[in-house]
């Protein structure tokens, strides 16, 4: 019942904005990229436009940040003290 259920914590908000920001910049300077590689006259260069000007795997630090906000959603981590 929607009586057993518990309020949503600062921890879950800060997970789930942290997941959201994550597979943003996981995702976009993919998408990004991959509309650039479309056009012919790129073809063989590197892109480092948009996001990918401040790092070369820019989309790992993305993931990592999405895995971080599943893990704080979920509590996977417990941390409080038994």
């Amino acid at each position: 019942p929607l009586s057993d259920v518990t309020p949503l914590s600062l921890l879950d908000v800060a997970g789930g904005v942290i997941f959201i920001v994550g597979t943003y910049i996981n995702l976009w300077p993919e998408y990004t990229r991959h509309v650039w590689k479309l056009d012919e006259k790129n073809k063989g260069k590197l892109y480092t436009q948009g996001l990918w000007k401040y790092a070369r795997r820019i989309n790992y630090t993305g993931e990592i940040l999405s895995f971080v906000g599943y893990v704080l959603i979920n509590q996977v981590l417990k941390l409080e003290e038994h």
